[in-house]
């Protein structure tokens, strides 16, 4: 046999190798979705049922089957799985037919919840602008981290950070650290268009802050476009 056609049988034997790894790949992933459902839907713990979202959520797209019983599980009685299953739906990014039970969430009572559910239409991105309304009522919300995530979730919606800015920026001067570094993080991921933070930012710095809070601040500037002052 010459040496081209030696060449044409081992990139044909490649390609069919190629061509089971891809195929039992696939039935893998179907196989560990379903698994992952019946997990979710019948399992009697809800620390499993909780784990089998996060699972579903790990695979990303390729769990999109698993939908419909993530929506369910957003009204699971147990708060670590309704949180698990929207923070899932945000990693799988489904269709449109997803949105409405993820804007149904944004009233939930356990408020780490809604705020996941909130965050998850953020990831969904300009897919989810019929959820903008839902998510501007959110902004009225008790729990000040659920507003701040509501405001980066309405800005990777809309792509405009201006009307949301007055939520964020008063937050930069809150006694608790953990809650001023969210803020600073909301912005960071507003970037360019958060511009009108700066000065709130600068000033937070002159205060005395843990390091992990001006690390996050100092992000903030950085990501914006300012620079740092001395």
């Amino acid at each position: 046999m010459s040496k081209k056609a030696w060449a044409l049988t081992i990139v044909g034997i490649s390609v069919l190798l190629l061509g089971v790894i891809w195929a039992n790949q696939r039935q893998y992933q179907a196989t560990e979705v379903e698994k992952c459902i019946r997990n979710l839907q019948n399992y009697e713990f809800p620390h499993t049922r909780a784990y089998a979202a996060k699972v579903l959520g790990q695979m990303g797209p390729a769990a999109r089957p698993a939908v419909p019983a993530l929506l369910e599980a957003l009204r699971d009685e147990d708060g670590q799985v309704s949180r698990a299953a929207a923070e899932a739906l945000g990693k799988i990014r489904p269709g449109p037919d997803a949105i409405p039970g993820l804007m149904a969430c944004l009233k939930n009572p356990r408020p780490f919840t809604r705020m996941q559910a909130a965050e998850s239409l953020g990831c969904i991105g300009p897919p989810a602008q019929e959820a903008v309304p839902a998510l501007k009522e959110a902004l009225e919300d008790k729990d000040v981290l659920m507003r701040l995530t509501t405001a980066e979730a309405l800005y990777k919606i809309t792509g405009s950070a201006q009307p949301y800015l007055p939520i964020v920026i008063p937050v930069l001067e809150s006694q608790k650290g953990f809650i001023r570094a969210r803020a600073a993080q909301v912005l960071t991921a507003m970037g360019p268009d958060a511009k009108d933070a700066l000065p709130e930012l600068r000033a937070a710095l002159d205060k005395d802050l843990p390091s992990g809070v001006r690390e996050d601040i100092q992000e903030a500037i950085e990501k914006i476009g300012g620079k740092e002052q001395p």
